[in-house]
């Protein structure tokens, strides 16, 4: 479903990603883990639109979307759930949840959204007509990702949504991911709990100083984890 190819993205002379390449299949749950400034998030809003790389290639569902507009990039089917939430802290829960759903190009009803929040975000519903910035942090972190969910994409991309958190929140966001993922959402995790995110994914892939330098599947970098990350996360 998502084919990245050869991406390289540079800040000025600084070259965040050098010739990155991966892809998620139809279904799957992949990870990307590395230490920090590795180029994770940099990787995540490449895809997304929000940079643009000095060369390579990024298709979704046979589509090439290098130069797309992060919008067009949504109604493609593809979202992002940005590292820091980005919700709009002064709109209700519920205006937030409408812009999800507009930015989905009408594939979403109002009432398919109530339906997601009944049955994913409870919380959300107690608190529609709350300013977002009043949520604590996992409720944020909860509607950012609701957000998402109703644009009604078929791929779902996650920027370190752990981050943050308190323990049980850490606990209850992992389980999302683990549901959303049953229900057939393609979900593309950025995560700084490397051993969780693993132990999660269908594969993952190691990114370290802008490069891939490892892929497996989920019980090959399990087997010999602590020598992985030794080897590849400065023993993060």
């Amino acid at each position: 479903m998502l084919e990245v190819d050869g991406l390289t993205v540079a800040y000025g002379r600084v070259e965040a990603l050098r010739e990155a390449t991966l892809s998620v299949g139809e279904g799957e749950l992949v990870a990307v883990v590395g230490p920090n400034g590795a180029g994770k998030s940099t990787l995540l809003n490449t895809v997304a639109g929000r940079h643009r790389p000095r060369a390579g290639a990024v298709a979704f569902d046979g589509r090439d979307i290098v130069g797309a507009a992060p919008e067009r990039i949504v109604g493609f089917g593809l979202a992002l759930v940005p590292e820091g939430r980005h919700i709009f802290e002064t709109l209700s829960v519920a205006e937030n949840l409408r812009l999800g759903r507009m930015a989905g190009r009408g594939r979403t009803s109002a009432e398919d959204v109530r339906e997601l929040v009944a049955r994913r975000f409870p919380v959300l519903e107690r608190y529609a007509d709350t300013p977002a910035g009043r949520l604590s942090g996992g409720e944020q972190q909860q509607l950012a990702i609701a957000r998402a969910m109703a644009a009604k994409p078929r791929m779902l991309m996650l920027d370190e949504p752990s981050l943050g958190l308190a323990p049980l929140m850490v606990d209850a966001v992992f389980e999302l991911v683990v549901q959303l993922h049953a229900e057939g959402t393609s979900i593309l995790l950025v995560e700084q709990n490397a051993r969780r995110a693993v132990s999660l994914a269908d594969r993952s892939y190691v990114l370290r100083s802008g490069r891939i330098v490892r892929e497996g599947r989920r019980e090959e970098l399990l087997e010999d984890f602590e020598q992985m990350t030794s080897a590849y996360m400065g023993g993060g």
